[in-house]
């Protein structure tokens, strides 16, 4: 699969950039994709030629006016009382800017910054995942550098090996390189990060 073919499917479409605060870029989550998006999931995002790619780290959610009014109803009673209810709520993820998609190719590091309103894509694809986790054709996870140094703590990590659990497990016999991959990638965060990042993907790769 082609990066065009992403970029020219609007099912992939989850929303676009709200704000920019450094390395924190914060994603209007369009309503009705707001279950699409977890934590831990890859995100990239159309700035042209040159394109951010981060992980999400936070979501958040609350009433576009600044006011909540409680309805004292079941979510069934309320969805069928309110249908349109989820547009008048405000659907945030924050992301840690981790790599960048530049002449097709992945690389993790950072690049340019995006503009506000620029069209969001998420990376759930097993051939798009092998482009983002095997930039150079082996396993690079220098990217959860990024992630940790914006404050991702081992849940946070955790969260993201189990979003994408089923993507890893059909990689079950190459978990050796895996794991070095990792212990190369964090080799200069302290240890405690390192054995609770190990221990978070073992649980992934064990299940």
């Amino acid at each position: 699969m082609s990066w065009g073919k992403l970029f020219s499917n609007e099912n992939y479409i989850v929303g676009e950039v709200a704000n920019v605060n450094d390395n924190l870029i914060d994603v209007f989550v369009y309503p009705e994709k707001f279950n699409t998006v977890a934590k831990g999931s890859i995100l990239v995002i159309d700035s042209g030629d040159v394109r951010p790619v981060g992980i999400v780290l936070k979501k958040a959610h609350e009433a576009s006016y600044s006011s909540f009014t409680p309805l004292r109803q079941p979510r069934d009673k309320i969805d069928e009382s309110y249908p349109d209810l989820k547009n008048y709520h405000k659907f945030v993820s924050r992301i840690v800017y981790t790599s960048t998609l530049h002449n097709n190719r992945i690389k993790h590091y950072r690049s340019i910054m995006p503009l506000l309103h620029d069209r969001v894509y998420i990376l759930r694809e097993p051939d798009f995942l092998d482009l983002f986790f095997k930039p150079e054709g082996s396993w690079d996870f220098t990217f959860l550098e990024y992630y940790l140094l914006e404050g991702a703590d081992h849940i946070d990590v955790r969260e993201f090996f189990m979003n994408h659990a089923e993507y890893f497990n059909s990689k079950i016999e190459e978990k050796e390189a895996i794991l070095n991959a990792v212990i190369d990638a964090l080799r200069n965060f302290d240890y405690g990060s390192l054995i609770e990042a190990l221990r978070e993907i073992e649980k992934v790769l064990s299940d």
